[in-house]
């Protein structure tokens, strides 16, 4: 029993957020199937959030790397494409819950986004997207995250997460904060 306990205690909690999966019939993956493959993997306590590609699960290894190289390569082999994988620890969730600079006052939690990074790009990077240009979206960098508000919605804006990839040259995937807190009470659970 105590064993048992001890490999729980070990064992760290992510998320894995998968870009582009089941989007206008491109891509399909039933979750069912997903975890399946995730346990096979080694991975466990897998849950799974809509289609979109939202997933909790915990796992011994510590690296990130190795963990979104492992996902990538079985998407590929198990399912037959290639979509950008990002696995974030639970710490790091949290500090980027912690964080957010627009849910104070913002009625419509959809309005909110927060874009994941493959890698933390450059404040000089970031600064010369020139991002006022965009207004009234509003966006601001936190390490390997974006904030975005998007007052008037986010399908009327030209601050898109391709516009964001293609200017800092990062892969990317975004959720909206009602995503974000399913995903952060997976991670509780």
């Amino acid at each position: 029993m105590n064993e048992i306990f001890s490999d729980l205690c070990q064992m760290q909690k992510y998320i894995c957020l998968l870009r582009g999966i089941n989007v206008g019939g491109n891509r399909k993956m039933k979750m069912a199937d997903l975890k399946k493959e995730l346990a096979d993997l080694g991975l466990e306590h897998i849950k799974t959030y809509i289609q979109s590609g939202n997933v909790s699960f915990q796992a011994k290894e510590k690296d990130e790397q190795k963990l979104e190289a492992q996902i990538t390569k079985m998407i590929a082999d198990k399912f037959g494409f290639d979509v950008p994988v990002m696995v974030r620890q639970s710490d790091e969730l949290q500090q980027i819950f912690q964080n957010c600079p627009f849910v104070e006052g913002e009625e419509d939690l959809r309005m909110i986004h927060v874009a994941f990074l493959s890698e933390e790009p450059s404040e000089a990077a970031f600064a010369e997207m020139n991002l006022e240009q965009y207004a009234p979206d509003k966006a601001q960098l936190f390490k390997r995250a974006i904030y975005i508000h998007y007052p008037n919605g986010s399908y009327k804006s030209k601050l898109s997460g391709n516009l964001l990839e293609k200017k800092l040259g990062l892969k990317i995937t975004a959720r909206n904060w009602k995503t974000m807190i399913k995903l952060k009470a997976m991670l509780e659970d």
